[in-house]
């Protein structure tokens, strides 16, 4: 049975790099098949033990970037931009949800941001993502009532509402800017 929480371990790991692996699927077919705890604490740690290699290849790829194509500078004022921007935020964002973790890992790298921050942070979104789905794996197989159902499915959505709210004003301009340019419109 090693070999099989192994072999997990390892294609959970291999997901969270740049091999694309339907980590859902292959989830919530082991959480039929294997004991759901260790499934649930294998992928929530593998995935960002995974990512670690994308983070390695574009922090590398950044020095080659910046001496062959990129001019230091652009890439160092695109950085203090992301920072300012709640970089830790859209991190965990992609970690926690259905979105590409790639481009917020490559991202990461690109900026050099802190290594510890970085895995803390996508090991709490992957573990939010796959209790989540643990969650509705499990409540699906013990047929639980409309209650604790609807307080799953608000527990999953009350973290998107609130990152929605936080950043509504990215989304949609104000009503008090007059125009595109942020300019105010001129009245007749």
């Amino acid at each position: 049975m090693v070999q099989v929480y192994l072999s997990f371990f390892v294609v959970m790991a291999l997901s969270g790099s740049i091999i694309p692996i339907p980590t859902d699927a292959f989830f919530i077919v082991a959480l039929s098949l294997l004991d759901p705890v260790t499934v649930f604490i294998i992928s929530a740690v593998a995935i960002p033990l995974g990512a670690l290699l994308t983070y390695a290849l574009a922090r590398w790829s950044r020095e080659l970037l910046t001496d062959r194509v990129i001019d230091a500078g652009r890439l160092d004022s695109f950085v203090e931009r992301v920072e300012t921007h709640d970089f830790p935020l859209i991190l965990f964002v992609f970690s926690a949800t259905p979105l590409p973790i790639d481009v917020a890992v490559a991202a990461a790298g690109v900026i050099k941001y802190d290594l510890v921050r970085f895995f803390a942070i996508t090991l709490a979104g992957r573990g939010i993502r796959f209790l989540a789905l643990t969650v509705m794996v499990m409540a699906g197989r013990l047929e639980l009532n409309a209650p604790a159902l609807l307080a799953v499915r608000f527990a999953i959505v009350v973290p998107f509402i609130v990152v929605y709210m936080r950043y509504r004003h990215l989304v949609s301009p104000s009503e008090s800017d007059g125009g595109e340019d942020g300019t105010e419109a001129e009245g007749s």
